[in-house]
């Protein structure tokens, strides 16, 4: 009973070992494969550009503040604005 156990658990993990294996060469090998790692490298470059301030670089996510007009300002500017009644950094 164990050996029959045993075996079905090798099985299971050799199917597991070679499906990995096919999506690592897909992913890295196929022309599908690279362009999903170029549309995922130019989102992550897209989000680190909306959440770069000019004045105070990169800002994470939740110190960001969005504006009536949609314009996206990091949570340091927006308190400049409010206590000091300026105009936004460009």
């Amino acid at each position: 009973m164990t050996a029959i156990l045993l075996e079905n658990t090798l099985v299971i993990a050799l199917v597991v070992i070679l499906g990995a294996i096919v999506i690592y060469a897909f992913r890295s090998y196929s022309p599908l494969g690279v362009r999903m790692r170029q549309e995922q490298n130019r989102r992550n470059l897209l989000d680190e550009m909306v959440r770069t301030c000019p004045t105070h670089g990169v800002q994470p996510v939740q110190s960001l503040v969005r504006l009536d007009d949609g314009t996206v300002v990091c949570s340091l500017c927006f308190q400049k604005v409010i206590h000091a009644d300026n105009e936004l950094p460009r």
